[in-house]
């Protein structure tokens, strides 16, 4: 499944030019012309980025974007504003925890840029909370297991920390270390990857 990404603006227009400039990209936008009709789309779905404007009748976009902090703390968001003010701009990395602040009007490949940056950060972030949330449940079943048969999970370690493997014979084993568990082993490259893409995709930017 797609990420989602919502971009919320009063202007009706400026919303069509950006979901026709982002269109063909590996993730839905979703557009929404008060901040009322976002805190409405995100109740209602998994919405990784939220993309709002700071002016708008009624709620301002750094309200709305702080009331998304509070209720969806996963979800990354940015401020977009034609005045630029310094007050704004603090009221949005202090309160609603934005992930960038940019002043309109904005060029369509620098927002492609930037929704790519803040989708890949999600998705590392996603990635270590399963890593973590594994690692917790591995443990916990390790400590019910030794509960049940104490000093069945003692093992013996090379100097460096690594897990020795006896063979058959209790000689160790052909690598003489433990591999990680599967799902652990997938996830530790998952992030591997992900952070070595965003390493080449900055050195890209600054070259």
């Amino acid at each position: 499944m797609k990420p989602k990404v919502l971009f919320v603006d009063d202007d009706a227009d400026l919303l069509a030019g950006i979901q026709m400039g982002l269109s063909h990209q590996p993730y839905d936008v979703l557009t929404a012309t008060s901040a009322e009709e976002g805190l409405r789309l995100l109740a209602a779905q998994d919405i990784a980025f939220v993309v709002s404007d700071d002016r708008m009748p009624g709620m301002r976009g750094v309200d709305f974007l702080t009331a998304v902090a509070r209720l969806h703390p996963n979800t990354m968001t940015m401020l977009l504003t034609g005045y630029g003010d310094l007050e704004t701009a603090m009221r949005a990395i202090n309160e609603g925890h934005v992930y960038r602040f940019m002043l309109k009007p904005c060029r369509v490949p620098e927002l492609r840029q930037v929704v790519s940056d803040a989708l890949q950060i999600r998705r590392l972030v996603d990635a270590s909370t399963q890593l973590v949330l594994q690692t917790r449940r591995e443990r916990a079943g390790l400590e019910a297991l030794e509960r049940q048969h104490p000093g069945i999970t003692q093992v013996d370690r090379t100097e460096d920390g690594a897990v020795i493997i006896d063979g058959p014979d209790g000689e160790v084993g052909t690598d003489g270390v433990a591999a990680a568990p599967k799902g652990i082993a997938e996830l530790i490259r998952e992030i591997e990857q992900l952070v070595e893409t965003s390493r080449k995709t900055r050195r890209g930017e600054a070259a």
